[in-house]
């Protein structure tokens, strides 16, 4: 059974397909989860303070009868060597699991090499895999068929961007991926979706015009960049990949319109522009609530996991 939750590209194609109907049997049966993780704690050691992902978690933990055990910046003294190594010592005896939001990676693999608890990858500067998971998640809901669709993935190969192609890969759809010159994703998590995509109908193409990318999607999905790079992207480059009338003017007529939660708007935007039903953001951030549950039943209380079959293949 898998013990952490770090990265999607650790799941096979079958795994990620069996989780995503998981996730919408735990989001249509509150009732029978609501008592599934009582008497248990997790810590939440966030590195960076958030807060749709720290109030999604913590819900999502009162939903299941769990309890949160928060510690942000100020309580950790030394996160980059001390934590995980205390974690093995000290939290092993204290919580049954450990939620870390971090900027290096690093320090999330660290925990769980350090420790026994299963450790709970909840974003770091290379990965936000519950946020890619419950957006693949959003779109199959909307009863589409993933592995016919096409993505344009626009803004910065961040984090986001990272999961988010390891989920098409694993669902086989096609993404087209537009970013600003010298903003790529890495060439590393490239060559890993591309091995995780040979089994599907994954595809990816990367250019430099948000135009040219729009032209063939059925989602358009916008990626931030982190603030305290903000400050090294002229403005006009950085709005060229937002929304904006003329990239709209581009799309095909009803194409779904989807972020990360930063700030995708070019200034002079209105979401007015848009059909209601092309905005998938509410979707989004409900649907964050429901997968963050299902990766904490996942780690946490595998009973009704094994009924389903998903083991290491």
């Amino acid at each position: 059974m898998i013990k952490n939750f770090l990265s999607l590209h650790d799941f096979s194609v079958y795994q990620f397909s069996k989780i995503l109907d998981l996730i919408h049997y735990v989001k249509n049966h509150p009732k029978h989860f609501k008592k599934s993780l009582e008497n248990k704690t997790l810590a939440m050691i966030f590195q960076k303070p958030s807060f749709q992902t720290r109030i999604s978690l913590e819900l999502a933990m009162q939903q299941l009868g769990c309890k949160a055990n928060y510690l942000g910046s100020l309580d950790i003294q030394n996160f980059n060597g001390e934590i995980p190594y205390d974690a093995r010592k000290n939290l092993e005896n204290m919580v049954d699991g450990i939620i870390v939001k971090s900027f290096p990676h690093k320090n999330v693999t660290a925990f769980a090499k350090a420790c026994t608890l299963p450790v709970f990858n909840s974003s770091t500067d290379l990965f936000y895999p519950c946020r890619a998971l419950a957006d693949i998640f959003t779109l199959k809901e909307k009863n589409l068929s993933l592995s016919n669709i096409t993505i344009a993935c626009i803004g910065y190969g961040n984090n986001v961007c990272h999961s988010l192609l390891f989920a098409s890969a694993k669902a086989g759809i096609k993404v087209v991926l537009a970013t600003p010159p010298g903003y790529e994703p890495s060439p590393e998590v490239v060559h890993q979706a591309e091995e995780d995509g040979k089994e599907t109908e994954f595809s990816l193409c990367i250019t430099t015009d948000p135009l040219e990318a729009v032209k063939r999607a059925d989602v358009l999905y916008f990626t931030g960049i982190y603030q305290e790079k903000q400050k090294e992207i002229e403005e006009e480059i950085s709005s060229s990949y937002r929304l904006s009338s003329d990239l709209l003017a581009k799309s095909r007529p009803n194409t779904l319109i989807m972020n990360e939660g930063a700030t995708c708007l070019e200034k002079n935007f209105s979401l007015k522009a848009l059909d209601p039903s092309q905005l998938l953001i509410s979707e989004q951030a409900e649907n964050l609530l429901h997968t963050q549950k299902f990766i904490m039943l996942l780690l946490l209380e595998r009973k009704w996991i094994k009924k389903t079959k998903i083991q290491k293949s």
